[in-house]
C-alpha cells in the first residue's frame, strides 16, 4: 500500500520526484512511498528505503539481499521519521550487512561529491560476495546514479549502455547524469599523459589484431579513459580491503590475547566449581544416610533428637555448598560477559572509522 506523507518535507520531495521523474503527468499521489525494488543485475537490487525493521526482513527474504547500502541523509530520515539505529539493528540480527553513505536528495553538488564514495562502497560489498540492495528514498535518483557509476567506473561500461541497463530494469530511474560527468571530469583531470599512453597501447593492440578502423583514435581515447577510471577504483578497493584485513587480524589477535588472559581465571573457577560439585555430591550422600539413620532410630522407638541434629547439620552444609556453587557460576558468567564486552568494544572502535562525518 502507498504510504501517506508524514511531513511537509516528505510531501515536497514527492512533488519534486513527480516533476523530475514523472514529468508532472497524472497525480503526484503516484509518487508516494512504497517498499518496492527491481533486480538490476545478479548482485545488485535497487529499491526504495526501508521505513521500519520489518521492511528489512522483507528485503532479505523477498529480494534476497545480504547487504543494504543506504544513501539517505539525516534530512531524509527526519522528514520520513525513520529510526535508522533500529532498522540497522534489525539488519544485524538478520545477518544482513547494512552500511550508509549519506547523500543529500536533489543536491547535484553533493551527489557529485559523494558518488565516488558510494561507488566504492558498492564495489566493496560486491567484492565481498554480497547481493546488495541499494536504496535512497524512492530508488529513483541517488541509488540509480550509484549503480550507473558502478557499471561505468568499475566495470568500464559505456555510459549509454549503463543507463539503458538500469532504466530497462527500473523504469522510474532518473540518475543525474550531470553529476556523473562532473565526477568523471574530476577524476581524469591532470591525467592526460596516462590517457595518451593507454590509448596508444590500445591502438597497438588493435593493430596487432588486424583492426585498422577508427583512424582518428577517438574511440581508443575514450576507452583509455574508461580503463583508467576502472584501474583507479580497483586500486582504491585494494586500500579498503587492506584496511579491513588489518582490522580483522587485530581483532583476531585481541581475541587470542583475551582468551589467554581470561583463560586461567576461567579454568580456576571451573576447577573450584568441580570441587564444590564433588563436595555437594558427598554431603547429599551424607544427608541420605542421615535420613536413613533417623528413620531406623525412630522405628526402634528411640529419641529422634540426635538424628534430627545430624540431619539439620547436613542440610546446612548442603545449603552452603549450593550457595557457593551458585556464586561461582555467577562469577564465571561475569568473566564471559566481560570478555564479550571487551571484544565488542574492540570491534566498535574499528567500525567507528566509517561511522562519522555524515552530512545533514
Amino acid at each position: 500500500a502507498q504510504g501517506q506523507a508524514i511531513s511537509k518535507e516528505e510531501q515536497e520531495a514527492n512533488e519534486k520526484r513527480w516533476q523530475e521523474s514523472g514529468g508532472g503527468v497524472g497525480s503526484s499521489d503516484q509518487w508516494r512511498w512504497t517498499l518496492n525494488w527491481n533486480d538490476i543485475s545478479p548482485e545488485i537490487v535497487v529499491g526504495s528505503c526501508p521505513r521500519s525493521p520489518s521492511d528489512v526482513v522483507r528485503i532479505k527474504q523477498e529480494a534476497g539481499a545480504t547487504a543494504i547500502l543506504c544513501l539517505q541523509s539525516d534530512l531524509c530520515h527526519e522528514a520520513m521519521q525513520i529510526d535508522w539505529p533500529a532498522i540497522r539493528a534489525e539488519a544485524v540480527s538478520e545477518g544482513v550487512i547494512m552500511t550508509r553513505v549519506a547523500v543529500r536528495d536533489f543536491d547535484h553538488n553533493d551527489q557529485a561529491l559523494m558518488l565516488p564514495e558510494a561507488v566504492r562502497m558498492l564495489y566493496l560489498l560486491i567484492a565481498a560476495g554480497k547481493k546488495v540492495y541499494v536504496h535512497c528514498t524512492a530508488g529513483i535518483n541517488r541509488a540509480t546514479l550509484t549503480v550507473v557509476g558502478y557499471f561505468t567506473f568499475v566495470k568500464a561500461m559505456p555510459l549509454q549502455d549503463a543507463l539503458h541497463k538500469v532504466k530497462s530494469a527500473r523504469a522510474q530511474a532518473n540518475p543525474y547524469v550531470d553529476c556523473w560527468k562532473t565526477v568523471r571530469t574530476r577524476m581524469l583531470e591532470g591525467r592526460t599523459d596516462e590517457i595518451v599512453g593507454l590509448a596508444k597501447h590500445i591502438y597497438r593492440q588493435r593493430q596487432e589484431r588486424g583492426e585498422h578502423g577508427n583512424a582518428d583514435g577517438f574511440a581508443d581515447w575514450v576507452r583509455a579513459e574508461e580503463l583508467l577510471l576502472q584501474e583507479t577504483f580497483q586500486r582504491q578497493l585494494g586500500c579498503s580491503l587492506s584496511l579491513l584485513s588489518s582490522l580483522k587480524e587485530v581483532e583476531g589477535a585481541d581475541l587470542a590475547r583475551l582468551t589467554e588472559d581470561r583463560g586461567d581465571e576461567v579454568a580456576a573457577l571451573q576447577a573450584k566449581a568441580k570441587q564444590e560439585q564433588a563436595h555437594l555430591t558427598k554431603v547429599t550422600e551424607e544427608l541420605n544416610m542421615a535420613k536413613e539413620q533417623l528413620a531406623s532410630f525412630q522405628a526402634s522407638g528411640g529419641s529422634s533428637k540426635e538424628g534430627l541434629s545430624d540431619g539439620e547439620s547436613v542440610l546446612a552444609e548442603l545449603d552452603r555448598a549450593r550457595q557457593e556453587i551458585a556464586g561461582l557460576r555467577t562469577a564465571m558468567q561475569e568473566v564471559a560477559a566481560n570478555t564479550q564486552a571487551l571484544l565488542h568494544a574492540a570491534r566498535g572502535n574499528g567500525l567507528q572509522l566509517a561511522g562519522n562525518g555524515q552530512p545533514h
